[in-house]
């Protein structure tokens, strides 16, 4: 229904691209929670939301402004927020990416005992992150 409802009719097929380059980078294998319902998921800028999955010691996201629509693309600039989920405990590597090419934005090393907790600079358009083990 929303393909032929709005990608096709508005041409929206370049919104596909960069989810399509990320998907490739994702290895869904194992237990996973979801991180938009999750309730050890947070994200300590509440105009900025989260969906995607999160394993024992693995994780992918989603960071995007809660305000956007097509009608509202005008979004300000969020800064220095943190991003905590759950994950096993280790020493990790937090990589955020542009939505539309995925260039790396930031790589940040993060430690987690069970809980990690990773700072994002800055986000005004969405952002995908994967945190991988060291």
């Amino acid at each position: 229904w929303w393909w032929d409802s709005y990608v096709h009719p508005y041409k929206f097929y370049n919104q596909f691209n960069g989810a399509g380059l990320f998907a490739k980078e994702m290895n869904l294998i194992g237990t996973f929670e979801r991180l938009q319902n999750s309730t050890s998921t947070s994200v300590s800028n509440s105009n900025v939301g989260v969906m995607g999955y999160s394993f024992n010691n693995k994780a992918y996201g989603y960071l995007y402004d809660k305000s956007w629509t097509f009608r509202n693309t005008s979004l300000s600039q969020k800064s220095n927020f943190n991003v905590t989920l759950n994950i096993d405990a280790g020493n990790y590597v937090v990589t955020l990416y542009d939505t539309d090419t995925l260039e790396t934005l930031y790589t940040i090393d993060a430690t987690s005992n069970g809980t990690l907790t990773f700072t994002v600079p800055s986000l005004t358009y969405d952002i995908a992150f994967i945190v991988r083990g060291k």
